[in-house]
C-alpha cells in the first residue's frame, strides 16, 4: 500500500484552491605516485553505449536474404547524380523493352564484408533495416550507381577509394517496375509500391551488407520471430500522375523570441519526434504502425537508424537503405520528414590494416576505432560526403529533416582508462604544441618537468585502482592531467564540428544536423570526452543537441534529469530534444539494455512519459518517443493521443512564447572538472548530487556553462550558484565584476573558488572574485556542518540541522574573513563554513560543503528575493505560464503562487481556479499534473476555451482518497515527506 503523506496547509492564511480528488487507477498485472594518478571511478551505474546487440540466445532467427554483389534487382530506379569535379549531375535509369531496370553496384568486384556480432555495452546503438530483407518483406531497393569522392589529403597512405560500375539487365520474364518519377512528372515517393519477388541469377556472388557498429543502436544478430510482410496492393493500382510540386524551401533552425524553432518551408514545426527501430521483417511492421499512430497524432517527424560505412565504395549500400527507409516512411506518412541517425561503422579488417589508429588501453587490450586517428575520420568526412550529395540529388530528398551524427555517442569506454593508441598520442604531443604555443619553457613549467619535450610528451599513467591523497590536481605535477582530459574531449568535439560542416557544405544547408553530446552533468568521470560542449555550441554548423533522460534517477517519483545543461543549449540558438526512451511494462525482458529500468505497470509508464514530456515543455526542448528495439513499445493509441495533445499544446506555445529569464541561473565549469582527481569524492555530489536537490526545491532555474558569463544575452537572474568555480578564467572574472556583482544580486559559491585561472594557481582568487577570503582546514579534516546561526533568513528554517557528509576530504575550506556572517561551522574542527558578506551592491555566500540540502537551497532563494513555489520534496518545475508537478507519494500538494493567478489543469482539461494564491492538488503517487498558472490571456494565447465562472471554482472538495488523512497548519507542524 503507499505510503501516506502529509502537508501542511499555508502559512499566509490565504484560501486554498484544490484540485479534484483523482480516482484511483484500477490494479493492472504486469506483461511481462599519489597525486599524479586519478582515483577509479565512482561505483555508480556503468554508463554504457545504448545500442544494439545480440538478443539472448532464445530468440527465434529470421531469414535474411542477400542480394549478390553482381545481380539485377528489379525495382523502381531511382534519380541519383553522379558526383564528379563537385557537381552532381542527374543520371538516366536503364531502359529495357519499356522496362527500366535499377543497376546493382558491386565494390570493387569483391564482396562486400559480412556483419560481425557484438555485445552490448551503454546505451542504444540500434542498426538501420538490413537490405537483405527486402525480398523477404516484400519492399524493394533502389540500388544506385556512384562515383568515388576523394578523401580529405591525410598525412597517412588512405585505402582506393575507386568504383567498378557494372549494369546488368534483368531476364526479361521479370515484372515490369513502376515509370520513373521524373519522366513521369510526379514525386517518386508518390508511386512507391512494394514490387513482387524477382528470381536471382542462378550463380551470383554473395553480397551482405556492410558492418555494424558494436555501439549506440546497432542492429541485434539475433532476429525476431520470422514473419513476412505480404505485398502492399499498390503495386496493382498504380497512382495517375500528379503535377510537379514546386521546389521547398528546406529545412532550418529559425529563433523567435530568443527560443529556436525548427522551420520547414518557412513555416514552424513542433519538435516531435517518433524513433523507430528496423531490424528484422517483424520489427518493420511494428515501427510502420507507430509512424502511422505518430502521424494520425499529428508527430510528422520520424527518426531511424541508418549505417555509414567508413569506406567510400561501400556508401552505395547506405545509400540504397536511405532510399528505402525515405519510401517506407511515406508510404505510412505522406507529410512525414526523416531524420537519419548516422552511425560511423569502420570496415572489418580496418583493425589489421590500420593497428595504430584503434583505441589501446593500458592492459594492451583494444577498442574501436580512436577518435584521435586522422586517416579513419577523414575517410568518415569522405564516406558522409558521399552519402549526402547523393541523397541530396534525388527527389525523395525534400523529405529529409536532417542528419543526426553518431558514433558511441561521442563518449570514451571510461570504465577502461585512457586511449595510449600511437594515433592518441601523436595527436596528443600536437595538442600540447597548440596549448603552450610550441614554448618548452612553457610546457617544462606547467608540467614541473625539466626534462619533457614536445617529442617525449606521453599520456599520463591510468591506474583505476589508484586512491588519490587529495581530491584536487593542486601542484604542477597533475596539470599534465588536467591537458590530457581537455584534450581528449576537445579532440571529439573537433571530430563533431568537422562532420557537421561536411553536412552543411553538401546539402548546400538546407538540412538539420543533430548530436548526442554534452552530458556535463551526467558522466560520472572527467574522462569522458563530453568536457568540450562549449565548443559545439559555438560552431553554427550544428542545430540540434539531444540527450536521452538520465538513466540515474528516471524512474516514478524520481526527477528523471536532463544530462546536459538546456539554458546553455538554447542561449546558443540551438534546439534541445530530450529523448525518452522509457522502457515500458510490456517490454520483453530479453533485451540487452539493463541499464534501463523497467517500469512497473500501465500507470507508471503513462505517467514517466508524461513527466518526462513536461520536463522538455518547460524547458522548451523536443521530445523524441523511442522504440528502442522495435518491440512496439509506443504501439498504444493512449500514447499518441496524449501526443497529439502535447502537439496542439506546443505548436500555439511557440507561436506567443516571450524570451524566458530564470532567476536562479546555476553555473557549471568543464575546466574546472578536469581538476578533479578523485570523481567519486568531488564530482558526484557537486554536479551529479544537486541535479535531484534543485528538481526538488520549487525554483525556477536554468542551467549554463561557466564560459557563457562572457555572452551578451545571458540572462539577468536574481541568483547565481556556482556549482564548481574551482577555475576560473581572466575573462569569466571580468564579467562576473561587471555583470554580476551589482543590482543587489546574491553569488553563492561551493566548496572552492577561483584557485586556478587559465594560467594556473592563483592563490588570491577566492578575496578577488568572490570577495571572502577562504584557506585549507588541516589535513585530513572533516566535512559536514552544522547550523550555528539560525537568525539569518538564510538559516532561519535550518536550526541545528546537519549540512553534508561527515567525510574525510583533503583539501576542503574554511572562511578566513571576519567582516562575514558566519551561519554554519565544521562539526570537526568547529571552523567557518557557511557564510554570507554584503558587498554593498551585491551579496557573496561561501559554502564550504560540497552538496546543498533542499531546505538550505530554499533559504538562499528566499535570501535572495527568488520565489519558492513549494516546500515539499515533489519534483515541481517552472517555466510560466507552465508549472510541472511529478509526486512522490499519495496525499495533497500544496504550492504557493507568486500573486493572485488563474490555474488551469492541461492534463484533466479543466480550471481549477481564479486568483488563486495557494494552490492544493490532490494527487496519487508518482502522477505527473501539468498546469497553466498565469492570467485568462495565456489560457487564450494556447487556444484553451475559457470556461464560465463558477462558484465551485476555487473551493475545497473534500479529500478522500480512501484513506484517513490528517490536515495541519503553521510552520511548526510542517513535515518532509519521504
Amino acid at each position: 500500500m503507499p505510503s501516506r503523506r502529509r502537508r501542511s496547509t499555508p502559512e499566509n492564511g490565504e484560501p486554498l484552491a484544490t484540485s479534484p480528488e483523482p480516482a484511483s487507477p484500477a490494479p493492472e498485472s504486469d506483461a511481462g605516485s599519489q597525486e599524479e594518478t586519478p582515483q577509479e571511478p565512482s561505483p555508480a551505474p556503468k554508463r554504457r553505449a545504448r545500442r544494439r546487440s545480440a538478443k539472448a540466445a532464445g530468440a527465434e532467427s529470421e531469414p535474411a536474404p542477400v542480394h549478390s554483389a553482381g545481380s539485377t534487382v528489379s525495382t523502381e530506379p531511382v534519380p541519383v547524380g553522379e558526383v564528379a569535379g563537385g557537381e552532381p549531375q542527374a543520371q538516366q535509369s536503364a531502359q529495357s523493352s519499356g522496362e527500366e531496370r535499377a543497376a546493382v553496384v558491386p565494390v570493387n568486384g569483391t564482396e562486400a564484408p559480412a556483419r560481425k556480432k557484438r555485445t552490448s555495452t551503454r546505451r542504444r546503438a540500434k542498426s538501420a533495416a538490413a537490405s537483405t530483407e527486402e525480398a523477404q518483406a516484400g519492399v524493394p531497393t533502389p540500388v544506385v550507381e556512384q562515383t568515388p569522392v576523394e578523401a580529405a589529403p591525410a598525412a597517412e597512405e588512405t585505402p582506393s577509394l575507386s568504383v567498378e560500375h557494372v549494369v546488368e539487365e534483368a531476364p526479361a520474364e521479370e515484372p515490369p517496375v513502376l515509370e520513373s518519377p521524373r519522366e513521369a512528372g510526379e514525386p517518386s515517393l508518390e508511386a512507391i509500391a512494394p514490387a513482387e519477388e524477382v528470381a536471382e541469377p542462378e550463380t551470383p556472388t554473395e553480397a551482405t551488407p556492410p558492418p555494424a557498429r558494436r555501439r549506440r543502436r546497432t542492429r541485434r544478430t539475433a532476429r525476431a520471430e520470422t514473419e513476412e510482410i505480404p505485398p502492399a496492393e499498390a503495386a496493382a493500382e498504380r497512382k495517375e500522375p500528379e503535377p510537379r510540386r514546386r521546389k521547398r524551401e528546406g529545412v532550418r533552425l529559425g529563433i523567435r523570441q530568443g527560443h529556436p524553432e525548427i522551420i520547414i518551408d518557412g513555416e514552424p514545426v513542433v519538435p516531435l519526434f517518433f524513433f523507430g527501430n528496423i531490424d528484422s521483417a517483424a520489427s518493420e511492421r511494428r515501427v510502420c504502425e507507430q509512424i502511422r499512430q505518430a502521424a494520425s497524432a499529428g508527430v510528422h517527424l520520424h527518426a531511424l537508424l541508418l549505417e555509414l560505412p567508413v569506406s567510400v565504395p561501400m556508401v552505395s549500400y547506405s545509400v540504397n537503405e536511405a532510399l528505402r527507409l525515405l519510401h517506407l516512411v511515406h508510404q505510412h506518412d505522406p507529410q512525414g520528414y526523416v531524420m537519419f541517425r548516422v552511425v560511423f561503422t569502420p570496415p572489418p579488417d580496418w583493425q589489421k590494416l590500420y593497428p595504430e589508429a584503434m583505441t589501446t588501453y593500458a592492459d594492451g587490450s583494444t577498442g574501436e576505432p580512436s577518435f584521435a586517428s586522422d586517416r579513419y575520420w577523414q575517410e568518415a568526412e569522405a564516406a558522409l560526403t558521399l552519402l549526402v550529395r547523393q541523397l541530396e540529388v534525388t527527389e525523395e530528398s525534400r523529405y529529409i529533416l536532417g542528419y543526426h551524427l553518431d558514433c558511441r555517442e561521442w563518449f570514451y569506454e571510461y570504465q577502461r582508462g585512457y586511449d595510449y593508441s600511437p594515433a592518441a598520442q601523436e595527436a596528443f604531443r600536437q595538442w600540447l604544441r597548440a596549448r603552450y604555443k610550441n614554448d618548452i619553457v612553457r610546457l617544462r613549467a606547467a608540467w614541473h618537468d625539466g626534462s619533457v619535450t614536445f617529442t617525449s610528451a606521453s599520456i599520463p599513467t591510468y591506474r583505476s585502482d589508484a586512491v588519490p591523497a587529495t581530491v584536487l590536481y593542486e601542484s604542477r605535477k597533475g596539470q599534465r592531467y588536467g591537458d590530457y582530459l581537455c584534450f581528449a574531449s576537445e579532440t571529439i568535439a573537433r571530430r563533431i564540428v568537422n562532420l557537421s560542416r561536411t553536412v552543411k557544405k553538401n546539402c548546400d544547408d538546407r538540412r538539420l544536423v543533430a548530436v548526442s553530446y554534452g552530458y556535463v552533468l551526467d558522466f560520472p568521470v572527467p574522462h569522458s570526452g563530453h568536457l568540450a560542449l562549449s565548443e559545439v555550441l559555438s560552431t553554427q554548423s550544428i542545430d540540434l543537441i539531444c540527450a536521452p533522460v538520465s538513466y540515474r534517477d528516471r524512474c516514478s517519483t524520481q526527477p528523471g534529469s536532463i544530462p546536459v545543461p538546456v539554458a546553455s543549449v538554447r542561449l546558443h540558438d540551438k534546439l534541445f530534444i530530450l529523448e525518452d526512451d522509457t522502457k515500458p511494462h510490456t517490454a520483453q525482458g530479453n533485451t540487452p539494455d539493463d541499464y534501463n529500468p523497467r517500469c512497473s505497470d500501465a500507470e507508471s509508464t503513462r505517467q514517466v512519459r508524461l513527466r518526462n514530456a513536461t520536463t522538455a515543455l518547460v524547458h522548451h526542448a523536443g521530445v523524441s518517443w523511442m522504440d528502442l528495439w522495435g518491440e512496439g513499445w509506443l504501439n498504444d493509441s493512449e500514447v499518441w493521443q496524449q501526443a497529439g495533445k502535447l502537439s496542439t499544446l506546443y505548436l500555439a506555445h511557440i507561436r506567443q512564447r516571450l524570451p524566458e529569464t530564470p532567476e536562479v541561473a546555476v553555473i557549471v565549469d568543464e575546466r574546472s572538472l578536469t581538476r578533479i582527481q578523485s570523481p567519486q569524492a568531488l564530482l558526484e555530489p557537486l554536479i551529479i548530487g544537486q541535479q535531484e536537490v534543485l528538481a526538488r526545491a520549487g525554483i525556477h532555474y536554468g542551467i549554463y556553462l561557466q564560459s557563457d558569463l562572457v555572452r551578451k544575452a545571458f540572462p539577468d537572474a536574481k541568483m547565481y550558484l556556482f556549482l564548481d568555480p574551482i577555475e576560473i578564467d581572466s575573462e569569466v572574472r571580468e564579467a562576473i565584476r561587471e555583470r554580476l556583482q551589482r543590482d543587489g544580486k546574491t553569488l553563492v559559491w561551493l566548496y572552492a573558488v577561483a584557485l586556478f585561472d587559465e594560467n594556473g594557481y592563483t592563490p588570491d582568487g577566492p578575496r578577488d572574485v568572490a570577495g571572502i577570503a577562504i584557506k585549507a582546514q588541516p589535513w585530513n579534516s572533516e566535512t559536514g556542518s552544522i547550523i550555528s546561526n539560525d537568525r539569518h533568513p538564510i538559516s532561519e528554517r535550518l536550526r541545528n540541522k546537519q549540512i553534508g557528509i561527515r567525510e574525510r576530504v583533503n583539501p576542503s575550506f574554511y572562511v578566513l574573513d571576519e567582516k562575514a556572517v558566519v551561519l554554519g561551522e565544521y562539526i570537526q574542527t568547529g571552523l567557518p563554513s557557511i557564510a554570507v558578506k554584503d558587498m554593498g551592491s551585491w551579496r557573496s555566500v561561501f559554502i564550504g560543503e560540497r552538496q546543498l540540502s533542499v531546505d538550505l537551497l530554499r533559504g538562499l532563494c528566499r535570501f535572495a528575493g527568488v520565489h519558492v513555489w513549494s516546500q515539499s520534496s515533489d519534483v515541481v518545475r517552472v517555466a510560466p505560464p507552465f508549472l510541472a508537478v511529478h509526486s512522490v507519494g499519495d496525499g495533497v500538494v500544496y504550492l504557493q503562487l507568486p500573486h493572485k493567478q488563474v490555474v488551469y489543469d492541461l492534463t484533466e482539461d479543466c480550471l481549477l481556479a481564479e486568483d488563486a494564491v495557494n494552490l492544493r492538488l490532490n494527487m496519487r503517487t508518482g502522477q505527473t499534473g501539468l498546469y497553466v498558472v498565469g492570467g485568462y490571456e495565456h489560457l487564450q494565447a494556447l487556444g484553451i476555451s475559457i470556461p464560465e465562472r463558477s462558484e465551485e471554482i476555487g473551493a475545497e472538495p473534500p479529500v478522500s482518497t480512501g484513506k484517513k488523512r490528517r490536515r495541519r497548519g503553521g510552520r511548526k507542524h510542517r513535515k518532509k515527506r519521504d
